[in-house]
């Protein structure tokens, strides 16, 4: 199976592999990045398909909040994902997509945690989010708390191997019964 990696990310983010159409050139493209790529029979295009019922820059994979999406570029033949034409869509793993003569199934490839954590703008109507950059909230003297299995279980370790000291429970005063006359 031949694909070719396209975008400007060092990570892989989502998956499109050719199910059906013209022989093409590769049969899976791995998308990285943030940037859009664009998608059509231009040899100018990241996501270059061959078919006669592709437009030059038929359309765009762009990154969202929550993954990929596509958007028509006002192409003659349109962008039909899982048999409904759509000039948007947000990408679901397993999302069907006809462009033109040729057939793309789409799948997400999860990206870490710490890529997608966002925080609310000041404005609560807006739907607008801004990513957090995680390596500039730290700084020299912070120390960064690692939550994976293997700092956890070192942890665990060094905790069963010198537990520390257990304090004896503080006991209330007794009362004296009184004493009978």
């Amino acid at each position: 199976m031949k694909f070719t990696v396209v975008g400007d990310g060092d990570q892989v983010t989502g998956r499109l592999q050719i199910s059906s159409g013209p022989v093409q050139v590769v049969d899976q493209f791995l998308l990285t990045g943030d940037r859009p790529l664009a998608a059509g029979r231009s040899p100018e295009n990241p996501i270059l398909l061959d078919g006669v019922k592709i437009s030059r820059i038929h359309c765009e994979f762009a990154r969202g909040l929550t993954g990929w999406e596509i958007n028509d570029n006002a192409s003659r033949n349109g962008v039909v994902v899982n048999a409904q034409r759509m000039a948007h869509h947000e990408l679901s793993t397993g999302d069907i997509i006809a462009l033109g003569d040729v057939e793309l199934a789409y799948w997400d490839v999860a990206p870490p945690v710490e890529e997608r954590l966002t925080k609310p703008t000041a404005s609560p109507e807006s739907a607008d989010e801004e990513i957090i950059d995680l390596g500039a909230l730290a700084s020299e003297e912070e120390e960064i708390i690692d939550l994976s299995a293997e700092a956890l279980e070192d942890d665990l370790l060094e905790v069963i191997e010198d537990p520390p000291p257990i304090a004896a429970p503080a006991r209330s005063p007794q009362k004296t019964p009184p004493k009978a006359n």
